[in-house]
């Protein structure tokens, strides 16, 4: 690949990535003149133009081209809509770019992904995603999990050797990584050889893309659409039938026809899909401006539904900034400098990353850097959550020696009794440590070892020196407390899962109020004793675990789901599983690559308030979209059946084509705004799931009520002239719709609710007013409107006025409880 060990040169890098191109796989990319065409692929357009066409042909030139007309706005407001929505998404991509640790010009350093190319040289550790297809240089104990491209379940090991077969199959390349495949375990170093789409996973990946995921409640509305479609053409139908029968030639079939396809369109929800993408696509505008990323629009709706989340207290609800407290010595040597032998930041002459060999390295003074920098290490164990310590095999002039650190209940069963004195005041020092909420350290070595030992032998056999035990301070963020509070008020209850020792754990829950006993926390091996039944009732009562492993967290998880939504915020490569089976996977920006993989929701910073408030935005938008459907559904239906029946009852249509597009159209302006609308702490303060069944029968209930008001207005007006009934129905139409739609925007009482947004307002006034306005104008004539009398536009008030009082009633009564909305 002509590259060396110390990798390219920035001028290589940069030739070879115009040569080869980015190192990534085209997804499908969407246009927007796709977009545009996409708005008249609906069946419901394909009615409007036929309608067009015949009215046209047969009737007016007029009409037509009002039809044609609602048909290009409403396109141009759906593609609007649509393309806004893309560009959010595509925006929104850009913060979720993988990295990759190389070699470039002998340093290394950390690059996107997207530019690596052939000829790197990639440093690879646990938990990471093979960005592209490799051949090994060198490793320790590398073991990669091949199950995405192979099927293969088993972890499989690597070599870096030379193969004395050329392996045909994936299974056999043992000396090669290919990409998408993730790291379990080990080390290495590796060079690129094949990235983007000439990579085995971009190979697979052209030939077939992978398809969205939809969501269940998407799958039951489409349902439901498509019923509501087959019941109204089955009714339109009938009606068309029955008017012919009954009225013979006092109606024209072709305006028959056309009345009936706008009444098909009217009621039916087409424009739902581009409505609901819009909502969910601002959200996650408005979630990322909190610095919380959703991988797909779905996972809005799942933020919103969490009743349990599970975090790790380490970032979350401290700094993560460790600083060194205190430390009890034993040996002569000196447990900070002997933590510190074989690090693996020296050896690579970077900055430390690790919490602890940060705190570490700045407690240092000089002559100490110094003694920790002559050790020469040869061999390492990296640390993992199973084993709870990590090893180095180094040489310090002539001699070699282990040293292993870890956590105090891992360690101290390795090392050689201490005196009874020096036991009791170590055990008096571990508990003073543990009551003050420190995080431990054990250190201990083991002398005279030969360099060709194997270390994990040496690690996991007694006959240790007990160094010392290191004991570090995190500070709770300012935040926490609040956080943990405002969770409370939204329904959430915190649950935190750590690998921290159970004395630690309970005093920063105390600290941030989740707790009243710092006792009050249940360990791993407690978990373990416990019968199925014992074990739901400790995940359900108790908000602190302690010393649980990552198996262990997808138990407590598997069993909280069996009542409760979950959230799980995790980072680690063991995280990965846990991260899969809850409802809601959360990550930080900086997880592991198979952890953010695993993920729905990307943190850009890792605090337990942005999580809260992520809730909040995301049952925000969750509960606007589902009052969206509830007016729409209620006015279409409403205004659906009542002209179908009164379209029985008199000898000319209550209503015309070109007046339902328009009363469909003005409509939906307020309507659509309603995504932008404040929503009250009352509504959010519980978990809130779309309800399919509850959506349905709000609708109904108030679609009854909506019916029974067009009937009033039919009652008042019929006899008088069509022009009369047409042009006070069109405005008593809209205003009702408007009436509802300000009426189901809070639970409780419409003078109690919050102020709604200034798009909301601003947009319902303009409907309202064109409404009232345009039968006053030239236009008028053009729509077939007369202008209304005084007495006509009061009456009109009055039953819009009691339209909307029975509205509140029957919220008020049916859907009583003040946090809760109809939706």
């Amino acid at each position: 690949m002509d590259s060396n060990q110390s990798g390219l040169i920035p001028s290589q890098a940069s030739a070879r990535l115009s040569r080869y191109g980015p190192n990534q796989v085209r997804s499908h990319q969407v246009l927007w003149q796709q977009i545009l065409i996409r708005q008249f692929t609906s069946p419901f357009i394909y009615l409007l133009v036929s309608a067009a066409v015949v009215s046209g042909l047969l009737e007016s030139l007029l009409d037509a081209g009002i039809i044609l007309l609602f048909v290009f706005l409403n396109a141009a407001l759906g593609f609007l809509q649509e393309y806004r929505s893309d560009r959010t998404l595509k925006t929104l991509q850009k913060y979720l770019q993988s990295y990759s640790l190389v070699k470039r010009a002998g340093q290394l350093v950390r690059i996107v992904s997207p530019n690596l190319v052939p000829g790197d040289i990639l440093v690879l550790k646990p938990g990471d995603i093979l960005p592209a297809d490799v051949r090994f240089l060198s490793l320790s104990g590398l073991v990669l999990d091949e199950s995405a491209l192979t099927g293969e379940s088993a972890p499989v090991g690597k070599t870096s050797a030379a193969l004395k077969i050329i392996g045909l199959d994936m299974y056999q390349a043992q000396n090669i990584g290919f990409a998408g495949t993730s790291v379990v375990k080990g080390r290495a170093e590796a060079v690129v050889v094949a990235t983007g789409t000439d990579s085995s996973f971009g190979q697979i990946t052209s030939l077939a893309q992978s398809s969205d995921q939809v969501s269940a409640f998407t799958t039951d509305l489409t349902r439901f659409s498509r019923f509501v479609l087959r019941l109204v053409i089955v009714t339109l139908v009938i009606l068309f039938v029955a008017i012919l029968i009954l009225k013979g030639g006092s109606i024209s079939p072709v305006s028959l026809l056309v009345f009936s396809i706008a009444l098909a369109v009217s009621v039916v929800p087409e424009a739902l899909p581009i409505v609901m993408t819009f909502s969910l696509s601002r959200g996650a505008s408005r979630l990322a401006k909190n610095q919380v990323l959703v991988k797909k629009l779905t996972a809005i709706e799942d933020l919103g539904s969490i009743q349990v989340l599970c975090t790790d207290k380490t970032g979350t609800l401290t700094e993560n900034h460790l600083s060194l407290a205190g430390t009890f010595s034993i040996s002569a040597s000196s447990p900070s400098v002997l933590a510190l032998a074989g690090a693996e930041f020296l050896a690579n002459s970077t900055p430390p990353a690790d919490p602890f060999d940060i705190a570490l390295w700045n407690s240092l003074t000089p002559p100490d850097r110094h003694v920790v920098e002559a050790f020469t290490p040869l061999a390492a164990l990296p640390f993992d959550s199973d084993r709870r310590q990590a090893s180095v095999l180094v040489r310090s002039g002539r001699h070699h020696l282990v040293v292993l650190r870890g956590a105090p209940e891992a360690v101290l069963p390795l090392c050689s009794h201490l005196p009874s004195l020096q036991k009791t005041k170590l055990n008096t020092w571990l508990s003073r440590s543990g009551r003050s909420g420190y995080r431990l350290l054990a250190v201990a070595k083991k002398t005279g070892i030969s360099p060709k030992s194997s270390l994990t032998r040496l690690e996991s056999s007694p006959g240790f020196e007990l160094v010392g035990l290191l004991a570090f301070t995190d500070r709770l963020k300012p935040t926490a407390y609040s956080a943990v509070k405002t969770a409370g008020q939204l329904g959430v209850r915190i649950k935190i899962l750590t690998g921290d020792s159970p004395e630690v754990a309970g005093a920063v829950a105390s600290q941030i109020g989740l707790i009243t006993n710092p006792d009050l926390v249940i360990t791993g091996s407690q978990l373990q004793q416990f019968t199925p039944r014992q074990l739901a009732r400790a995940v359900t009562d108790h908000a602190v675990f302690a010393r649980i492993n990552p198996l262990q967290k997808n138990l407590i998880i598997d069993t909280l789901q069996k009542e409760f939504s979950v959230g799980f915020l995790g980072e680690g490569i063991n995280d990965a599983v846990a991260l899969k089976s809850a409802d809601v996977g959360l990550v930080v920006a900086g997880a592991a690559d198979v952890a953010r993989d695993s993920a729905d929701i990307i943190l850009l910073e890792k605090d337990l308030n942005i999580i809260v408030e992520g809730i909040r935005i995301g049952r925000t938008v969750t509960s606007n979209v589902g009052k969206y459907i509830v007016a729409t559904l209620t006015s279409n239906f409403g205004n659906f059946f009542a002209l179908a029946v009164a379209s029985l009852l008199i000898k000319f249509l209550p209503m015309l084509p070109i007046q339902i597009l328009l009363l469909n159209f003005l409509s939906d302006f307020p309507m659509i705004s309603i995504a932008t609308d404040h929503v009250p702490a009352s509504e959010v303060s519980h978990p809130i799931r779309f309800d399919v069944r509850r959506l349905i029968m709000a609708a109904v209930i108030l679609g009854a009520i909506s019916t029974l008001d067009d009937f009033a207005f039919f009652a008042l007006f019929h006899r008088i002239s069509p022009g009369v009934l047409r042009t006070n129905w069109f405005i008593g139409s809209t205003l009702t719709e408007l009436a509802l739609l300000f009426s189901i925007r809070t639970p409780g009482f419409f003078f109690r609710g919050v102020t709604p947004s200034r798009p909301l307002l601003y947009l319902s006034i303009t409907a309202a007013a064109t409404a009232l306005v345009l039968p006053f104008t030239p236009l008028s004539s053009t729509f077939s409107f007369v202008p209304p009398t005084l007495p006509h536009l009061l009456l009109i008030f009055a039953l819009v006025a009691a339209y909307f009082l029975a509205t509140e009633l029957a919220k008020l009564t049916l859907f009583g409880n003040p946090g809760r909305s109809v939706s």
